[in-house]
Formats: structure tokens, C-alpha cells, sequence
């Protein structure tokens, strides 16, 4: 099934992990290790993905910005605007591996301090 709400807090091992169609109306956290693994998530405004390899495999929309905090979190991850007539305020990419192999579309700044944070990684406009 799918989740929705205001914000969703996704915490614990693998917590919201493989989820279809996650959809948070504000913001949205994924601060457990592996949370938000192989997820579909729709966010308005802001997406933390926190814990160690969360957000990992996502397909990952996002209405504002996009924070990839922890080691390995967005990797080979899809991000793209919640609205495809919009773009992505920012996203930033802060820890050892983050958003490695990841696809990031119509961002308007993209922070990038892990190591070898969106290495590998195809950044389209």
C-alpha cells in the first residue's frame, strides 16, 4: 500500500523501504539506516534522507529541496521535480557516498561535500 500524510517519519532499519507511492503533503524523513530503500516518494517541500544508505534506489520527487545526509543515502537514486514544469530548489549531498550513481534532473543548486558524493552520477540541467 502506499503511505500519505503531512510528513512522513520513517525511522528503524529499512522503515518506508519499498514503498510503491509514498506521499507527503510538507516534508518527509527517512533517518533509519536503509529507510526509504527502493522507494517511490512524492515530496511538496522538503526530503531528508538521514540515515545510512536511505533513499537508496529511489525515485525520488521533490517539490523543494533534497537533503542526502547520510553515508550512501540517494545512491543511484532517480530525483526529478515534483511538478515537471518546475524545478528543484536544491539538493545537497553531504556524506561519504551520497547520491553516487544518481540521476538528478532540473536542480537549481546542487551541493555536492561527501566524498566521492554523486560520483558516477548524470546531472541534467
Amino acid at each position: 500500500g502506499s503511505i500519505r500524510g503531512r510528513i512522513i517519519a520513517c525511522g528503524g532499519g529499512q522503515g518506508c523501504g519499498w514503498q510503491p507511492g509514498a506521499n507527503a503533503k510538507t516534508l518527509a524523513y527517512c533517518s533509519g539506516g536503509s529507510s526509504c530503500w527502493a522507494s517511490t516518494l512524492r515530496v511538496g517541500k522538503r526530503l531528508y534522507c538521514d540515515g545510512d544508505d536511505s533513499c537508496h534506489y529511489g525515485e525520488l520527487k521533490i517539490g523543494e529541496d533534497l537533503y542526502c545526509n547520510g553515508n550512501y543515502a540517494c545512491q543511484e537514486a532517480t530525483i526529478d521535480p515534483l511538478n515537471p514544469r518546475t524545478r528543484i530548489n536544491s539538493v545537497i549531498c553531504s556524506s561519504s557516498g551520497s547520491c553516487d550513481s544518481s540521476k538528478i534532473n532540473a536542480v537549481d543548486r546542487l551541493t555536492i561535500t561527501g566524498r566521492n558524493g554523486a560520483a558516477s552520477s548524470t546531472i541534467i540541467g
